[in-house]
């Protein structure tokens, strides 16, 4: 479906096959138009003088290597972030969100949620894709003075960034509704958030910096496999 308007994509990525893949993917995509790629990675900076684009896709843990990456999202706030990672925790999510991309999906997203997944980052959306594998063992983090979830919460915030609804929560967890919403209150308190909307659209200039160290000290969440949502 063709929109109208045209959007320039990015990508940087260590891996050649990802960036050529993404290049294949968008050929026949009318929205969506490639403009460059990366390999190695380069700074934000560079890519976005460079190719100018609108939204650019790039390796998360390359990027949270990078000294001032923060900074340079922050300079480059026209232009729409998603990350392409290995890591599947929602605290890394959650944190990735709060920081400025619009998007997060893991290397194991298949071409069709990640074309999808672009297009909803032009049209306004939030994307997010969690790994499909079998779930990581748990390590054991000692709790933040600015955020204690417990396992429960932890795993209903993972939940909360796929976008489902309490009553989808209860089902998930075989608990009642009343629960569920009671749990969702809960996460909503001690992340310093009062909806859903606002936990993946955090205000950053308004966003104590608890905020931000609580979204980092959520452990142990139990991921959500294979559950694509948009929007």
């Amino acid at each position: 479906m063709n929109h109208g308007q045209v959007h320039r994509v990015a990508a940087a990525h260590a891996s050649p096959l990802v960036l050529s893949g993404l290049e294949a993917a968008l050929a026949d995509v009318d929205e969506l138009r490639h403009v460059g790629s990366w390999s190695p990675p380069t700074s934000i900076d560079e890519l976005v003088t460079t190719c100018r684009p609108d939204v650019v896709l790039m390796e998360y843990e390359h990027v949270v290597r990078t000294p001032g990456w923060r900074a340079a999202l922050r300079r480059h706030e026209r232009v729409r972030v998603v990350f392409l990672g290995r890591v599947d925790e929602p605290q890394e999510v959650l944190r990735s969100l709060h920081l400025g991309a619009v998007g997060f999906l893991h290397h194991s997203v298949p071409v069709p949620d990640l074309v999808r997944g672009l297009l909803d980052v032009v049209r306004g959306r939030t994307c997010i894709f969690l790994d499909a594998g079998p779930p990581p063992p748990v390590e054991a983090t000692p709790p933040s003075a600015a955020c204690d979830l417990t396992r429960r919460e932890q795993e209903v915030l993972g939940m909360l960034l796929l976008r489902q609804s309490n009553d989808e929560i209860a089902e998930h967890l075989t608990i009642t509704r009343q629960t569920a919403k009671n749990y969702v209150s809960q996460v909503f308190r001690k992340l310093g958030v009062s909806s859903r909307r606002e936990l993946l659209h955090l205000d950053p200039p308004r966003a104590a910096s608890a905020t931000v160290s609580a979204a980092s000290s959520v452990v142990g969440a139990a991921p959500l496999r294979a559950r694509v949502r948009h929007g």
